[in-house]
């Protein structure tokens, strides 16, 4: 099913985050839709309601910006086949919904990718820290010195 070239779908930043909005052309976005093994009874054996929703990483990269397309790209590694990005949904019994959820993860996705990791800052022991180690493997050393078993010296 393919939408006109015209439309374009955004997809917004949750409102918690400061993400920046984020618009793919809807052309871009392919829909393929099967029998769900997800709830339903014996509607899924009647209805293709999971939905498969594919975009082209080309036209991502072009959405978004350098830094979080590569970092889209680590997260997704195992969804993307032949520079094809493919997402699943098949959580409710009607293939609106389940449109609706493959839109949303690929929501959280994209937000998850413009977020900044934080840089770890390398810390060192205190010298307290280490004294305290190094005086508990002497007490250690020490005390397994006084188990082991007394050796009889020579007295010639």
């Amino acid at each position: 099913m393919m939408a006109s070239n015209s439309r374009k779908i955004n997809l917004h930043g949750s409102e918690s985050s400061d993400v920046a909005d984020v618009t793919i052309p809807a052309s871009a976005i392919h829909y393929r839709f099967s029998r769900s093994s997800g709830p339903g009874g014996q509607n899924i054996n009647k209805v293709n309601t999971q939905v498969t929703m594919t975009i082209c990483m080309g036209d991502l990269k072009k959405a978004l910006t350098q830094k979080a397309y590569r970092r889209f790209q680590k997260l997704c590694a195992n969804r993307i086949h032949q520079e094809q990005l493919a997402i699943k949904c098949s959580q409710w019994r009607s293939q609106i919904a389940n449109r609706r959820g493959c839109l949303n993860k690929l929501r959280q996705l994209i937000d998850e990718a413009h977020l900044e990791p934080k840089r770890r800052i390398a810390t060192k022991p205190s010298s307290r820290v280490n004294q305290k180690r190094l005086d508990r493997k002497a007490q250690q050393s020490q005390l397994k010195r006084l188990r082991r078993p007394v050796q009889k010296s020579d007295p010639h």
